[in-house]
């Protein structure tokens, strides 16, 4: 005999996470289509209005589609603080880097493939110590020296310029490719 399981849907927390998420993405690109206007600006209001009823919503819902007691254990809430932070650099860096390298640098392509492997090696060669050392000192300590290390890269690179060279570029790679062999350890 097959067993059944009873299961129960949010559908209030579905429409509203929908709503929540269309609107913040129709408002952003309206803000970069034709700037801040009232109509971008009312799609971004709506979203923070269907996020507080998203909130709203699933602390009463019976069966919510994101249990939010769990973002009351501390330890968690600030790793995943910490890690969306880490991963927004990340993921801007290497959207906006290769176009940076070839439009202002003025790099071929394959100077571009080489100076962004650079952080791909630096994290090969460096993640084993930063294993070990979580191993040894714990992974608190080192994910917030992770976090330091990302955050200086973000600052080196918004110092880079129109003249800037590949060495000067390839610092904060090294920066943020060793913050991200210590901060991965948290994963």
């Amino acid at each position: 005999m097959t067993e059944t399981r009873g299961y129960s849907i949010d559908p209030l927390g579905m429409i509203t996470l929908l709503m929540t998420v269309v609107s913040l993405v129709v408002g952003l690109q309206l803000i970069a289509n034709s700037g801040f206007g009232l109509l971008p600006l009312g799609a971004v209001l709506a979203s923070a209005i269907f996020f507080a009823l998203l909130l709203y919503f699933e602390r009463r819902a019976p069966a919510p589609l994101l249990d939010l007691s769990l973002f009351k254990v501390r330890l968690l809430s600030a790793g995943i603080l910490s890690h969306f932070f880490v991963a927004l650099s990340h993921t801007s860096t290497f959207f906006l880097l290769p176009f940076y390298l070839q439009g202002i640098l003025h790099f071929t392509p394959t100077q571009v493939g080489l100076t962004i492997i650079f952080f791909s090696l630096v994290i090969v060669v460096l993640a084993p110590v930063g294993g070990w050392l979580a191993d040894r000192l714990g992974s608190r300590m080192l994910c917030t020296v992770g976090s330091v290390l990302t955050a200086i890269s973000m600052f080196g690179f918004a110092q880079l310029g129109a003249s800037s060279s590949q060495s000067a570029v390839m610092t904060p790679l090294m920066l943020l490719g060793l913050g991200w062999s210590f901060f991965s350890r948290l994963t």
